[in-house]
């Protein structure tokens, strides 16, 4: 997890179960406003 001014990165990676060659790794991203950003009207 990263923070790039009033975002929040969040990065994950997992591995699938699987004989060998077909496991594989999942990765991914997610970005969102930090929650301390965020005015209500």
């Amino acid at each position: 997890m990263s923070r790039e001014g009033e975002l929040v990165h969040v990065r994950f990676e997992a591995r699938t179960a699987g004989p060998g060659p077909l496991a594989i790794t999942l990765q991914g991203e997610a970005v969102a406003l930090a929650e301390d950003t965020v005015t209500m009207g």
